[in-house]
């Protein structure tokens, strides 16, 4: 904050304008990294509720679209309108589904489209959710390391490594399965899926 007061002191002067803009630029690395393990630490799966997570999902897309990163990304909307509710915790999904859509959108340079899907499988009792990109896929050779904590791909300096550790590691604590693999026709999909009989077996463990 402090910074922030200096550097709009400090405007006209390039060196020290260059140099606190550094110094911004460290700290929200700083915090971010912080955030990331809390996050990567935390083993709860938070407070349970009944939700529908197409609502989530809508959320995100309003939270993410006006961002710089999102102006050449277009969002496909295949949501299933009956999906049956969920039990869980909805801000940790909104996390969950908030990272991986802004993987995709790196993984696209900021330029292609995104395909969101949901469905509920009557015969497996399960919401199916599918996050399909247009970018360049996933070399095989690393498939199976990205939900390993602090590998990452982006440059020395540039990303935590931990961002898709969460994401497994909140699906997990929900009874789900994350599963990734490359489209034939180029880019990657990230599949989601929660049982339903699970979600129930954690409604009578929260009431009892």
């Amino acid at each position: 904050m402090y910074a922030e007061f200096l550097l709009k002191d400090l405007e006209d002067n390039p060196k020290w304008k260059s140099d606190l803009e550094e110094i911004i630029n460290q700290t929200m690395r700083c915090k971010e990294i912080v955030t990331r393990l809390l996050e990567f630490s935390r083993q709860s799966p938070g407070e349970m509720t009944s939700f529908y997570v197409n609502d989530v999902i809508d959320r995100c897309i309003k939270l993410l679209g006006q961002q710089t990163l999102f102006h050449d990304i277009e969002f496909i909307l295949n949501l299933e309108p009956e999906l049956p509710p969920l039990l869980g915790d909805p801000s940790q999904m909104q996390q969950v589904f908030i990272n991986i859509i802004i993987n995709a959108a790196y993984a696209m340079h900021g330029k292609g489209q995104l395909t969101i899907t949901s469905a509920y499988r009557k015969d497996n009792s399960e919401v199916f959710l599918s996050f399909a990109d247009t970018g360049p896929g996933i070399p095989p050779d690393i498939q199976d390391k990205i939900f390993d904590p602090f590998f990452t791909t982006k440059p020395a300096g540039e990303g935590t490594g931990l961002g898709l550790s969460v994401v497994y590691g909140i699906i997990q604590r929900h009874e789900g399965r994350l599963e990734v693999k490359n489209r034939p026709g180029g880019g990657a999909d990230f599949t989601i899926t929660f049982p339903l009989e699970i979600t129930q077996d954690l409604k009578i463990a929260h009431f009892s």
